[in-house]
């Protein structure tokens, strides 16, 4: 069983895309990249925030967990329930935009 989770974590998308960075406002931007930096996490693009929040699954899990703990467990638990994870990432990053 342990085999299965580590080939599915392995091929999983680690982090969301440009594509999907841009699609938040200015100000989420800003909250999100001001959280970063409080966190101790380093921004290798500060001139181009959107790039800087390319974050990873483990990022968009400690953000939800400080800002949305229930939405977080209820993302996990129902990808549990489904057995797939491969979407975990886009689901995460969706309850961040909307955080």
């Amino acid at each position: 069983m342990a085999y299965i989770y580590y080939r599915v974590l392995i091929k999983m998308k680690q982090h969301i895309t440009v594509k999907q960075a841009c699609e938040v406002n200015k100000k989420k931007t800003k909250t999100v990249c001001d959280w970063l930096e409080k966190k101790g996490h380093s921004l290798p693009h500060k001139g181009s925030p959107t790039v800087s929040i390319l974050l990873s699954i483990g990022q968009m899990i400690e953000f939800l967990d400080e800002h949305s703990p229930v939405t977080l467990s209820l993302i996990l638990m129902n990808c549990a329930e489904e057995m797939d994870f491969s979407k975990l990432t886009d689901k995460l990053w969706k309850a961040v935009k909307e955080e």
